[in-house]
């Protein structure tokens, strides 16, 4: 019995000396795979905080949209009513070139030389 057990210890022996490199691989293996886990969930972070950046970058692009379309929406009525000022403007601007030009004509006649009276007779 004795010999019986000391052949299977030296089996068991042998079958761990014959395991023990295939162990050390898969030990490698689990450690390389606990880093690429780690890894993958440092990158997920990372990702999830770009995603809600690029989300806040989103929502602030639509309130952007929304206020450009407003003024937009506003820039018409107050173009035309710039528009009724300027043709306004440009109305009393012709009018009032038709006054400097009969002005203008009344200073280019000639006027009739006053007589000249001496001095002394006054």
């Amino acid at each position: 019995l004795d010999a019986l057990i000391a052949a299977c210890a030296a089996d068991l022996a042998a079958v761990a000396a014959d395991a023990e490199p295939q162990r050390a691989k898969c030990a490698a293996r689990l450690k390389e795979a606990g880093e690429a886990w780690v890894k993958c969930l440092e990158t997920e972070n990372a990702r999830r905080v770009e995603a809600d950046a690029a989300s806040k970058a989103v929502k602030d692009a639509e309130v952007a949209r929304k206020e450009a379309a407003r003024a937009a929406k506003d820039f018409g009525p107050e173009m035309k009513q710039a528009a009724a000022a300027l043709a306004h403007a440009k109305s009393a601007a012709e009018e009032c070139q038709g006054v400097l030009s009969a002005y203008g004509e009344l200073v280019d006649r000639a006027a009739p030389e006053a007589e000249a009276v001496p001095v002394d007779a006054v």
